[in-house]
């Protein structure tokens, strides 16, 4: 949890909105990335063909999307606590 995201989830694991499921989701998405990346930095490392590097790439995209996504459900939670106070 070096990144900036990381961080955050860090300094927010205790509220109410990290108890969810949409806090799960987020965590999973998350770690995806960052495997993701990883992974995409080992096989170009080792000359991995082209088709690999451009499939790590997509699910690098489709957490990166999984991320937002999640960041907005969190953010839907937020706002609708603080409506009901």
């Amino acid at each position: 949890h070096d990144c900036a995201l990381g961080k955050w989830i860090d300094a927010h694991k205790e509220t109410y909105y990290a108890q969810t499921p949409q806090w799960q989701v987020l965590l999973a998405e998350h770690e995806q990335v960052h495997k993701g990346v990883q992974a995409l930095i080992d096989a170009d490392s080792a000359n991995a063909s082209n088709d690999h590097i451009y499939a790590l790439s997509n699910g690098i995209e489709k957490a990166t999307l999984g991320v937002f996504q999640g960041l907005d459900h969190i953010k839907l939670i937020n706002c609708s606590h603080t409506k009901e106070k």
